[in-house]
């Protein structure tokens, strides 16, 4: 996919890694991902530059919406 969502456990240079299990919704501009932890940093690659505007817990998913 053009977008990609990585993730790590610590916010640490170089400790991001790509998540392959996200489904990312471009028309909705949104990416639902299984929860892991209790806690997870997320950032987003594309080809333009991307921001994560909201993030929630559906279930056992996080949804993030993005712009």
């Amino acid at each position: 996919p053009a977008i990609l969502l990585e993730s790590a456990a610590a916010l640490v240079a170089g400790g991001f890694a790509t998540d392959s299990s996200a489904t990312v919704d471009t028309v909705a501009k949104t990416i639902t991902v299984a929860r892991s932890g209790n806690q997870r940093f997320y950032r987003l690659r594309g080809p333009t530059a991307l921001s994560i505007k909201a993030i929630q817990i559906s279930g056992g998913n996080v949804v993030l919406t993005y712009e």
